[in-house]
């Protein structure tokens, strides 16, 4: 829903959820301003694309360190805090999970 609880998609009258508000698989959609960015008109529609989860999760983009959650017992923020000895500084959440969400607060020095 959005910040009014009413959702601004329907089939047939029948309301459509959206999810984590952005509804990003539509064809169509209404979304908070805080949830878009504005592309530079000259930008490559085709590279763009993959600013949302491409760019971030490839190493030549300074990603250091992949963390895979099967290989460890505790959770991934606790892994990663104890990696970077308390947190990091910046942590990306791209898929719009709400544990993902919070696991990447989590980890944040800046939370701590």
């Amino acid at each position: 829903m959005m910040n009014d609880k009413k959702s601004r998609f329907s089939v047939g009258g029948t309301p459509i959820y959206h999810f984590t508000g952005t509804s990003t698989f539509s064809q169509y959609t209404v979304v908070h301003d805080e949830s878009v960015t504005k592309i530079d008109p000259k930008a490559h529609l085709e590279k763009v694309c993959l600013l949302g989860c491409g760019v971030p999760t490839a190493k030549d983009f300074g990603v250091t360190e992949f963390v895979n959650p099967k290989d460890h017992d505790k959770p991934t923020q606790q892994v990663l805090v104890d990696m970077t000895d308390g947190g990091v500084d910046y942590s990306f959440e791209c898929i719009g999970n709400v544990s993902i969400m919070r696991a990447a607060l989590e980890l944040s020095s800046r939370t701590r």
